[in-house]
């Protein structure tokens, strides 16, 4: 029999070896309707007390028995059933919790056996071509006997794959079962006797709603083929009209299906908006083939489209007009906004939005060369050569951000959107980033704003950033021929793109893509460090939300999402591998408003991060775990204008405006931050918020910033030093009675001076001294120039590698990169060179310094990512290290043979350390490390 292999696990794992659900979720939902109960029973025990005494007559006697009989009666029949279901979806909640970890050890040994499958097969077709190749009769039949034993190896291991299939569809069955009895037990709650029936209408949609969940999935296969169906009839000559019915109703059908919980509205938006036959239709309309209502139509859906768009082609769209309008502004009349000059002005706005964490930021925190509020926060960490990370990144010039609501972007956010022209990517910090389309040959090009470099093959998108050494993937692939067949063996693929998906060519020609001039958006799959060790991204097909990150050493983060908002609820940690005994763990937990803005952030602290929006949407401001807040004000461009904490703490106010200095650049603008300080009288937080907007209106009529408002720098004495032209060593001519407030105390302006890219080129401090900056197209400093006038120059190459520096004396660093970036060669300001062996993965093997010693490094190259094993340094002395599969050190042994070893959590974090001597030192953490 031909040996078979098995194509990648995550299809197998979704179709197999995977049960949906959030613990964290029912048990949360479980307490609310157990509170409900609780109240519930409460409020009769309480109507019932009521004295009835004073009522007399017939209405006396209706009122007693409404009071005492009826009402209570109710409300105690909606209490016993919200306690039932309560006490259900507890039992759920502990059974699921089991049977996860039940899946989880079944996965793992399927991972295991799935493995096994592959690679024995492979011994299979070894031990073949050994029969083939035997040169004699000897030969070929020791060949023939392993062939037997490798051919039995691999039977064995797909019986193996072939019983952890069926261990897993056995328990996705009896747990099956259980929530059958789940659900029956809280449909009995419905079945409670209440006073009032529903009237006929909402009998009626309870009935539909009944039918659609009961026949659910036969509903969707019908909506599908309805919609396939029309969108053939509508090419055909006399069949348009019954290919628009067949389309109207199988979209209208999915809709059906939305309004009832069973599909996403996501998934309806999808089939309303990118289907083959709306696709279609568009083409008919836009042709005038379907007459005027066709036509308005069309727009409609246009416009609908518009909506959806919110993404980085919108954006993109949005920055370009704005920096189009700054070119109108200031090239010299409007013909010249056109011309070469204006665009060349143009692409400098634009660029702001290539920064992401460049940027420079002072205040609490503000970008301060737009005024954005901007805030780069890590919630999560785990360690390792590759770290696992969750962060996210607040800018209120764009709502790039997804998983955490609009305003903040997070790992889970990157993705690109691969438009007819080029291709865009949302970088994990925000920065949005475009490609031209990626060559079909595999070659690389290279994007605007940063030296990250676009290629395309097998299938699959990558996007090198050499200086940090990794790789981002974005796979365009569909696994449904692996899921339907999960032992057939792996069939050659000849397309672009795995599946024979063209995506990677850019946008087909009449395509619905291409109908609608939008862009096709691609998840992040994985992130591959250069040493081999890998993320990889997993995602809901039906949904779009991403479910979990996994490192190659198995450390997952498991991310539930709070469907009503259609934002990440909560995230947990787990390795089943170094710690299969723990259960996952919860390290943060994300709750939202109704407009699904993030507005508490919770971890194992006590208390909770609260975050405040204003009426556009924006955040300006938070409250700290200990109760303390911080508020900001916008004016009526976005920037930040104002910030005062809970009882007056850190009191600043930032003047902007157009930089009309001798020296300022075409379309600079200047900011003078106003920071104050003052001994806080009492306690802030004894003081509370009711201070804030006081402190507020005494930060606007400061007399500095009065100045500032009705005739710039020159009015406000701001004047020497750089800050309205050249550096010179001319004082300000601020009146001294500016410089202090009695409630506000010392006033303190720094002016900041910024480029129309957004790269702040000058800061002069209160005492006046003078930096300037030079910078290149990817935000990075090339020139520095002190208070003192000592002058740093930075040279970088297209990667945005460091490859010189030249000091303020005059001596230069010269270093030379190789494979991913790591240097090969440092000559250091001596002019003496250290010589560097990098070998294919950028991992530095050798190191020999100028006196010609050498120090060598050597690695194991691991399944899940290479890994240091020891270092020999020039005088013989070797010392071992052993790592586990992140890289992160178990045990060290010095070149004397003393051992010192540690013991990790499963977030990588060391618990328990023994030295060499034996003693050992134990530390705790919270959940967050």
């Amino acid at each position: 029999m031909p040996a078979i292999t098995l194509g990648p696990f995550e299809g197998y794992r979704l179709q197999h070896f995977h049960i949906g659900g959030s613990v964290n979720a029912l048990l949360g939902s479980a307490r609310r309707w157990s509170t409900f109960a609780d109240h519930a029973t409460e409020t009769a025990s309480m109507l019932r007390g009521i004295d009835d005494g004073g009522f007399v007559g017939t209405e006396g006697d209706r009122y007693r028995q409404l009071l005492n009989a009826d009402f209570p009666q109710q409300l105690q029949t909606t209490a016993d059933a919200h306690a039932g279901l309560a006490r259900a979806l507890e039992t759920y909640a502990g059974q699921l919790q089991a049977r996860l970890i039940e899946m989880a050890g079944i996965r793992f040994t399927a991972l295991t056996n799935h493995t096994a499958v592959n690679s024995t097969a492979q011994e299979v077709y070894a031990a073949e071509a050994a029969v083939v190749a035997a040169p004699d009769a000897a030969s070929k039949a020791a060949a023939i006997t392993a062939l037997g034993i490798a051919q039995a190896a691999h039977d064995a291991a797909v019986a193996a794959w072939e019983g952890s299939v069926s261990a897993g569809e056995n328990l996705k069955a009896s747990f099956g079962d259980q929530v059958s009895q789940r659900v029956a037990d809280i449909a009995a709650q419905a079945r409670e006797a209440f006073e009032e029936n529903p009237n006929i209408f909402e009998s009626a949609w309870d009935a539909i709603k009944d039918f659609v969940h009961e026949h659910a999935d036969i509903l969707k296969i019908i909506s599908d083929a309805l919609q396939l169906i029309g969108g053939i009839l509508m090419f055909i000559p006399g069949l348009q009209g019954l290919g628009i019915l067949l389309t109207a109703v199988g979209v209208g059908l999915k809709g059906l299906l939305a309004l009832c919980g069973e599909v996403s509205w996501a998934e309806f938006a999808f089939d309303l908006l990118t289907s083959g036959a709306v696709g279609g239709l568009a083409g008919l309309a836009r042709a005038g083939k379907l007459g005027n209502l066709g036509s308005r139509a069309i727009k409609g859906i246009d416009g609908a489209m518009d909506g959806v768009r919110a993404s980085a082609s919108a954006v993109k769209n949005a920055m370009k007009a704005g920096a189009d309008n700054v070119a109108m502004k200031l090239a010299d009349g409007a013909s010249h906004a056109f011309g070469e000059a204006g665009q060349q002005i143009a692409n400098k706005a634009y660029k702001k939005i290539t920064r992401g964490s460049e940027i420079c930021f002072a205040a609490e925190p503000v970008d301060m060369a737009t005024g954005n509020m901007v805030d780069f926060v890590e919630d999560i960490r785990i360690s390792g050569t590759l770290p696992l990370v969750v962060d996210r990144n607040a800018n209120t010039a764009h709502q790039l951000g997804r998983a955490l609501g609009p305003r903040w972007v997070s790992t889970m956010d990157t993705h690109i959107e691969v438009l007819a022209d080029e291709v865009l990517m949302v970088a994990p910090d925000g920065a949005l980033l475009t490609f031209p389309p990626a060559p079909e040959d595999g070659s690389e090009v290279r994007g605007d704003g940063r030296g990250w470099l676009l290629s395309y093959g097998d299938g699959t998108y990558r996007v090198r950033n050499i200086t940090a050494g990794l790789t981002y993937e974005f796979a365009v692939y569909d696994t449904t021929d692996e899921l339907d067949d999960p032992t057939s063996p792996q069939r050659e693929d000849t397309s672009p793109a795995l599946n024979r998906s063209h995506i990677g060519i850019g946008i087909p020609p009449n395509s619905v893509a291409d109908r609608f001039d939008v862009g096709i958006e691609i998840g992040l799959s994985a992130q591959i460090h250069h040493t081999g060790h890998r993320i990889d991204y997993v995602w809901d097909n039906a949904t779009g939300h991403m479910t979990s990150m996994v490192r190659s050493d198995d450390t997952r983060l498991d991310i539930t999402w709070d469907d009503a908002a259609n934002r990440v609820a909560s995230i947990w940690v787990s390795n089943p591998t170094t710690h299969p005994e723990n259960d996952p763990q919860r390290l943060i937990s994300y709750q939202y408003d109704t407009t699904g803005q993030l507005i508490r952030v919770i971890n194992s602290h006590a208390g909770v991060l609260r975050y405040h929006y204003d009426n556009q949407a924006r955040p300006c401001g938070w409250t700290d775990r200990n109760g303390a807040s911080y508020y900001y004000r916008f004016d009526d461009h976005g920037r930040v204008t104002a910030q005062v904490g809970t009882g007056g703490m850190f009191p600043n106010i930032l003047y902007w405006g157009d930089d009309t200095g001798d020296d300022a650049p075409l379309g600079g603008q200047v900011c003078v931050l106003i920071e104050t300080a003052a001994p806080f009288p009492q306690d802030p937080l004894a003081l509370g918020d009711d201070v804030v907007e006081d402190y507020m209106e005494r930060l606007h009529q400061l007399p500095l910033y009065q100045a500032l408002v009705d005739g710039g720098l020159d009015a406000a004495g701001l004047t020497g030093r750089g800050r309205c032209g050249g550096r010179d060593e001319q004082s300000w001519t601020v009146p001294e009675e500016w410089l202090h407030d009695e409630v506000l105390g010392d006033i303190r302006p720094t002016v900041y001076r910024s480029t129309l890219s957004g790269d702040v080129w000058r800061i002069i401090t209160p005492e006046g001294g003078v930096e300037d900056r030079e910078y290149n197209d990817y935000h990075q400093i090339t020139t520095r120039i002190s208070a003192a006038g000592a002058v740093t120059r930075t040279d970088y190459n297209d990667d945005g590698l460091v490859v010189a520096t030249v000091y303020p004396d005059g001596t230069t660093t010269y270093v030379e990169p190789g494979a991913w970036g790591v240097p090969v060669r440092v000559v250091g300001r001596n002019g003496q060179s250290t010589e560097y062996e990098v070998d294919a993965f950028g991992m530095t093997t050798a190191i020999t310094d100028p006196s010609g010693a050498r120090t060598t490094i050597e690695y194991e190259i691991r399944p899940t990512g290479a890994v240091i094993t020891s270092t020999t340094t020039p005088d013989g002395h070797t010392s071992l290290v052993e790592c586990d599969n992140a890289g992160r050190e178990l045990v060290v042994t010095d070149p004397a043979g003393r051992r010192t070893s540690f013991e990790r959590d499963v977030r990588g974090l060391v618990g328990l350390s023994m030295d060499p001597a034996g003693n050992t030192t134990t530390i705790d953490y919270t959940p967050e490390g």
